[in-house]
């Protein structure tokens, strides 16, 4: 019998994960680090510019289930 139902459920994920990434991103940059109203201005240009390393440190565990 073919397994009919398969799915993903997410089990954890790192805690405010977009305010590490730019925490990490701004890491030589320690008088403007922690400054988040700029953050997604910020993440959008590390994705535009394919700088991945600062979103290693976020990650996700997840629980799938699906045939063998």
């Amino acid at each position: 019998m073919p397994f009919q139902n398969p799915s993903v459920k997410l089990i954890w994920t790192t805690p405010n994960a977009e305010e590490m990434i730019v925490h990490m991103a701004r890491v030589s940059a320690p008088k403007n680090q922690d400054n988040m109203e700029t953050a997604p201005k910020l993440l959008r240009y590390l994705i535009k510019q394919k700088h991945w390393s600062p979103f290693e440190m976020a990650s996700m565990c997840l629980e799938i289930n699906t045939t063998k």
